[in-house]
């Protein structure tokens, strides 16, 4: 979930005036993995801070969105040289792992599944995220949201749907959670 700090809203609102209507980004002639540049994202038109998650082949770069969360593969044009004043603030989307669901068919989260945790996250008036434990550099979280009284579990939500199946039940972990090293365990999502 993306919580904007008043620092941050200033910084995201100078950077949309910056690159928006100042002066022109400068284009970026190649970029490596790892590198965080500036985005234009295509349907909000706003300007986003994202990270090249591979090294670019025939033009065309999967980048991750460090402040709203999700992966997308763009064209490295599209990209421009981030001016090193938007690099002072914390990235606000996290990379989590939700406690003890799995993808409901195959190893990856269906879009369908993907929409409902944005909808949940980004139209909840009450969130909590809980971490529970650290697994393979990512976060274990329990995730609370209260879109009615009393408080609902997104993992459970998600199971309800049918977009999510319980690791207890298809490990027979028996509500163990997820152990050290784990065959089942579930990709990560950005919150």
């Amino acid at each position: 979930m993306v919580i904007w700090k008043k620092s941050c809203r200033r910084a995201i609102l100078h950077m949309l005036n910056t690159y928006g209507y100042n002066f022109p980004p400068l284009d970026i002639e190649y970029v490596n993995e790892g590198d965080v540049c500036a985005y234009r994202h295509e349907v909000s038109n706003i300007w986003c801070r994202v990270k090249v998650m591979n090294v670019p082949e025939n033009g065309i770069a999967t980048i991750k969105f460090l402040d709203h969360g999700g992966y997308r593969n763009v064209a490295v044009r599209t990209l421009k040289r981030l001016h090193s004043n938007f690099l002072h603030l914390p990235f606000q989307a996290v990379e989590c792992q939700l406690y003890d669901i799995l993808p409901s068919e195959g190893h990856q989260w269906s879009e369908q599944c993907l929409q409902e945790v944005h909808r949940v996250v980004h139209l909840s008036n009450v969130l909590r995220v809980f971490v529970l434990r650290y697994n393979r550099d990512a976060p274990i979280v329990q995730v609370l949201y209260r879109p009615y009284f009393p408080q609902m579990i997104l993992s459970k939500h998600l199971i309800a749907l049918g977009l999510a199946k319980s690791m207890a039940f298809v490990s027979g972990l028996q509500g163990r959670g997820i152990p050290e090293q784990c065959d089942h365990c579930p990709p990560s999502l950005m919150i």
